[in-house]
C-alpha cells in the first residue's frame, strides 16, 4: 500500500512536467515515457532483470502520445495498474500501452471542454465580475474554480485510474463530464451578459452620454461584432479583420468624444 502511494504521488509530480519536453512530433511522447517509466521501475513486481528491460523498453520507445494535462494522471495510473497486472501474469482485457492509446484522444476532447472550454472562462469571467465591483481579492477566484479542481481532478483521478483500471472509462462515461462542460459554457453566456450591463452602465456613467448617442454606439459595436464573426466564418485573414475592427471602433470612438 505504501508502494502504490509513493507512485501515484511521483506520478502527480511528474505530471505537471509531461509537457516540458512537448514536440510536434510525438507532443507528450517524452514526457509519458519518462513518466511511465518511473512508475513501472519502482511499481513493477518482477525481478531486477525484468525491470531493467522495462525501462529500457520504455526509453528506447518513445511514441506518440498526447491528451488534456488534468486527466493524464487518470490515464497513466490506470495505464500503471494493468501493467502490473500483466506483470504478475493476470488477465487483462487490453494491453497497457494499447488503453493509454485508445483513451488519450476521448479523455482530450472531454478535458479540453470542461477545463480550457468551460472552467478557465467560468473563473477568469467571475472574477471580472468581482473586479468590476470593486473587490480587491478578486483575483483569488480565479484559483479557487480553477486551480483548486484541476488538483482535484488529478488526485482524485490517479487513485480511481489506478483502483479501477481499464474500467475508469465507464467511470468518465458515468460522470456525464460533456453535458457539464455544456452546462458550463451556458453559464458564461450569462456571465458575459452582465459582464456587458456592468460595463455599459459604467461606460454611460463616465461619459455622460445622450440617449441618440448610446443607441448609436450600442449599434455600431453590435454590427462590428456581427461582422466581425462574418469574416471569422468566412476565412477572411485575421489580419484584414483587425484593420476592419480599428476602423470601426474609430469611428465608435468619435461617437462618445465629450
Amino acid at each position: 500500500m505504501h508502494t502504490v502511494v509513493k507512485n501515484l504521488l511521483k506520478m502527480n509530480l511528474r505530471c505537471l512536467l509531461l509537457q516540458a519536453c512537448w514536440n510536434f512530433r510525438v507532443f507528450q511522447g517524452v514526457g509519458s515515457a519518462w513518466i511511465m517509466q518511473s512508475c513501472r521501475r519502482d511499481g513493477s513486481a518482477g525481478s531486477a532483470e525484468n525491470n531493467s528491460d522495462t525501462s529500457s523498453h520504455s526509453a528506447s520507445q518513445i511514441t506518440y502520445f498526447n491528451t488534456n494535462t488534468f486527466c493524464a494522471p487518470t490515464v497513466f495510473a490506470a495505464q500503471l495498474s494493468l501493467h502490473e497486472k500483466q506483470a504478475r501474469g493476470e488477465y487483462v482485457v487490453i494491453g497497457a500501452d494499447e488503453f493509454a492509446a485508445a483513451v488519450m484522444a476521448p479523455v482530450a476532447a472531454v478535458g479540453d471542454a470542461l477545463f480550457w472550454g468551460g472552467l478557465r472562462p467560468l473563473a477568469a469571467l467571475a472574477a471580472i465580475i468581482l473586479t468590476l465591483q470593486g473587490f480587491s481579492w478578486a483575483p483569488l477566484v480565479v484559483v479557487l474554480l480553477f486551480t483548486l479542481p484541476c488538483m482535484i481532478v488529478r488526485i482524485a483521478g490517479s487513485i480511481l485510474g489506478y483502483v479501477r483500471g481499464a474500467q475508469v472509462v465507464a467511470l468518465i462515461q458515468q460522470l456525464h463530464l460533456a453535458n457539464l462542460a455544456v452546462r458550463i459554457k451556458q453559464i458564461n453566456i450569462v456571465l458575459l451578459g452582465v459582464i456587458a450591463a456592468l460595463t455599459w452602465n459604467g461606460l454611460g456613467a463616465d461619459l455622460d452620454l445622450g440617449r441618440s448617442s448610446s443607441m448609436h454606439l450600442a449599434a455600431l459595436v453590435l454590427l462590428g461584432v456581427g461582422i466581425n464573426v462574418f469574416l471569422l466564418r468566412h476565412k477572411i485573414p485575421i489580419v484584414v479583420v483587425l484593420a476592419f475592427s480599428v476602423v470601426l471602433f474609430s469611428s465608435a470612438a468619435s461617437i462618445v468624444q465629450p
